[in-house]
């Protein structure tokens, strides 16, 4: 009699696309095995729009995250992070609105709410991805700046998440074009 092992039906392609072998949690495990080590193509198993349009929202929230990251140091010892810079922001916005009112603040708060907004569409819009990657990139692309000409390494150092996730985030949106572009 041959041995027959009872993990093999778990690596057919077949039995991959039924969710009934999924219900156990080894069997989870050994799916993620099968593409960490084996180098499997998750695209087999998944809808190329579905994972693109996931990572598309994974890549905006994680946008809105390093965006809220981003610090500050000016005369003396006055600094701030600028989550908490936009929570003052925010409060002062309905208080006293003339207060607030500068391209520096109101753009890159624009560019998170668009970011936001794109978060609970079915499919995240380029263009509002683009927009909103515009507006809080003049803030960063300016801190930046400001930590290169001062050397502050802080100030340098915080903008860089940002300024990753959002190449990462226009790598990814040309990418998905040209898939579209490839189909027609």
């Amino acid at each position: 009699m041959d041995y027959i092992d009872p993990i093999e039906p778990l690596f057919t392609r077949t039995l991959f696309k039924k969710t009934a072998y999924f219900n156990h949690p080894t069997c989870f495990v050994f799916y993620f095995f099968k593409i960490t080590f084996m180098q499997i193509n998750v695209s087999e198993y998944t809808s190329p729009n579905v994972s693109g349009n996931m990572k598309s929202k994974l890549l905006n929230f994680l946008l809105i995250v390093t965006s809220l990251l981003g610090y500050l140091e000016w005369g003396g010892d006055n600094h701030i992070f600028l989550f908490k810079a936009e929570a003052e922001i925010l409060s002062k916005l309905f208080t006293d609105p003339l207060s607030v009112l500068h391209p520096f603040t109101l753009l890159p708060l624009a560019g998170q709410i668009i970011l936001l907004i794109t978060l609970f569409q079915k499919k995240p819009g380029i263009y509002f991805t683009y927009l909103s990657i515009a507006g809080l990139g003049l803030l960063f692309v300016f801190m930046f700046a400001i930590g290169l000409i001062t050397t502050n390494f802080k100030i340098l150092l915080s903008t860089f998440p940002f300024i990753f996730v959002a190449v990462l985030m226009i790598r990814h949106q040309r990418k998905l074009k040209q898939g579209e572009t490839n189909k027609m």
